[in-house]
């Protein structure tokens, strides 16, 4: 999992990383008999671990039927912290930008957390898209409310519906309509900076749940 020796676009201090899944999965999000962002929580908490980052605590980049994507981050992370991706490198200046634009620097690739560019996995090799599943924000909720998630990324049925983008487009908000039982690209975000003091009880007892 080492990176270059040198990178461009570091970013010293506080940072969120934003990383992808090793593995894809459908559009209920299924992993250890979980659904919908539960168990896709899981699977970016279990991956994190796996690759070292035990002072992490990772969240899917996703809704789920009673949340939205602008409150994953915690809220004092939101507005001055740089997003990253697994190796420092900037990809937004924070997470309230990342949300506004959804475009990144082109010269910055995204990585699982085997540390691999997406653009090396196998399946993908030859490939002109990488497609990953794309959550909704609260306003794009209020403003339809029977836009295509996968219901919530509870259902993986052929006949219904969620959103992708394509992430070699260097864009997060495609919202292209793909079927659900497809398998996708999963993107998980840290909820706060490894090194942020967190004060809230529902990420304190989070944390030390992940410390057992």
């Amino acid at each position: 999992m080492a990176p270059q020796l040198f990178l461009p676009y570091v970013v010293s201090g506080k940072k969120l990383r934003l990383v992808a899944l090793p593995t894809k999965l459908r559009g209920d999000l299924y992993y250890k008999n979980a659904f919908s962002t539960l168990g896709a929580d899981y699977a970016c908490q279990d991956a994190a671990m796996l690759a070292g980052l035990t002072k992490s605590y990772f969240k899917v980049f996703l809704n789920g039927q009673f949340n939205n994507l602008d409150t994953i981050v915690h809220s004092s992370q939101r507005a001055d912290v740089p997003v990253v991706n697994l190796y420092g490198q900037q990809l937004f200046s924070s997470y309230a930008d990342m949300l506004r634009r959804g475009a990144w620097n082109s010269k910055v690739q995204l990585q699982d957390f085997n540390g691999r560019n997406l653009s090396q996995w196998r399946e993908h090799h030859g490939l002109s898209e990488i497609l990953a599943w794309q959550g909704l924000r609260q306003a794009q909720r209020e403003a339809n409310i029977f836009s295509q998630d996968c219901e919530g990324f509870t259902n993986r049925d052929p006949m219904k519906l969620g959103y992708a983008t394509d992430l070699l487009s260097g864009q997060l908000f495609q919202s292209r309509e793909i079927t659900c039982d497809a398998s996708q690209v999963v993107l998980c975000i840290e909820a706060f900076d490894e090194n942020a003091v967190i004060t809230d009880p529902a990420d304190y007892r989070r944390r030390r749940r992940r410390r057992r």
